[in-house]
């Protein structure tokens, strides 16, 4: 085969990113614009049950529900002559024709990024020569890592959370368990993403500094005169085998990063943009159905979520970098080849490169804020 010709097991996983993004994205779509409300009969008022812990009592207050169709301002005709049917709800709600490209993106870059990441999995079970005892340790990390955040997200006392309130008013969708299907489906697809976070860490302590130079130069040829300069130059070439693996784990925590930033970015928006789409149809006198700190919150906590995944693993990769490079300075290496080694590595970013780190794990957070200062989504 020639060099320049493309190996078919290469190609493939190609066509399983586009296949699966393409699916991911269709699936959504089609589910969603299944089970999508055009008009709704708003009640007029809304009894909301509040427990007094002062008085140990609970309080009903009545409140007045307003609707926020332009289409409710005019008095419907009663006649059903010279009728023509039409769908209203993206005209008068265009904003949750948003939060469906928004959330169909989404679940395309998570199903895309799913086989993308199972490769790379493999790449470093193969490369690092992982055990399966060390691959279950990445797994059930990353599912430790699920569990917390479903768990810190599903009971939110004090929030009405959007599922209940579609289900309550009966407003843009059918079934509001809608929503939670598509989170639940996002994580999961997500799960190979935290898993090579984890397993990249583990991969760095399969990396082993030993000369073996000697004992390879035997073993290729007992009856070979070995000369120091030749154990000097396969030692040399080890190390920088060494410095590229360093390398290759460093650029997988990073990639691993950056899709995981690109998910919950959108997740962000599609949280902003959902407040608005019911905000829209709906308003409830004297409550504020779906404040926008609530925003603020999902950028904060996802900031925090991301932080907490890389940082551990990129301060350990890093430290085991640290242990290389020391030893590399004992070994007393002529000075220009020992930094063209440390050079292939680039743990040690410029300010800009900080900059950017800083950029993408702040970046959920910087979202949230953009709907509204922006007039983004408005």
């Amino acid at each position: 085969m020639k060099i320049n010709q493309l190996k078919i097991r290469d190609s493939i996983v190609i066509i399983a990113i586009v296949i699966c993004a393409s699916v991911a994205y269709y699936t959504t779509s089609t589910i969603i614009r299944q089970n999508v409300i055009q008009y709704s009969t708003l009640p007029k008022e809304v009894n909301m049950k509040v427990y007094d812990e002062l008085n140990k009592d609970s309080i009903i207050f009545r409140l007045q529900v307003i609707s926020k169709l332009r289409i409710d301002s005019i008095p419907p005709v009663l006649s059903e002559d010279n009728i023509t049917s039409r769908n209203i709800l993206f005209h008068q709600n265009p904003i949750f024709l948003v939060w469906l490209m928004l959330i169909s993106i989404m679940m395309a870059i998570a199903a895309g990024s799913f086989p993308v990441f199972i490769i790379q999995i493999l790449r470093l079970r193969n490369k690092f020569n992982l055990s399966f005892n060390q691959v279950l340790t990445g797994f059930i990390y990353a599912f430790i890592v699920v569990l917390i955040l479903a768990l810190n997200s599903s009971d939110l006392i004090g929030y009405y959370k959007p599922p209940d309130i579609i289900n309550h008013f009966h407003i843009l969708l059918k079934h509001g368990c809608i929503i939670k299907y598509i989170v639940i489906s996002t994580t999961i697809l997500s799960i190979p993403t935290f898993l090579v976070i984890f397993i990249t860490a583990i991969s760095s302590d399969s990396i082993s500094f030993k000369n073996s130079a000697e004992e390879k130069i035997k073993r290729e040829d007992v009856n070979q005169i070995i000369t120091d300069d030749d154990l000097l130059k396969q030692r040399k070439t080890e190390l920088e085998a060494i410095a590229r693996q360093f390398e290759f784990l460093n650029q997988s925590l990073k990639g691993a990063m950056q899709i995981l930033a690109i998910i919950v970015v959108f997740s962000v928006l599609t949280s902003s943009a959902l407040r608005m789409s019911i905000k829209s149809v709906v308003e409830v006198k004297y409550y504020d159905i779906f404040p926008i700190e609530a925003s603020y919150v999902y950028g904060m906590y996802f900031s925090l979520f991301l932080f907490i995944m890389y940082i551990p693993s990129y301060i350990y990769i890093k430290n085991r970098y640290s242990q290389f490079k020391e030893y590399l300075n004992i070994q007393q290496f002529e000075e220009q080849w020992s930094q063209s080694v440390l050079g292939i590595v680039k743990f040690e970013g410029t300010a800009l490169d900080n900059l950017k780190l800083a950029f993408t794990i702040l970046a959920p957070l910087i979202s949230s804020f953009l709907p509204d200062s922006l007039h983004f989504l408005k």
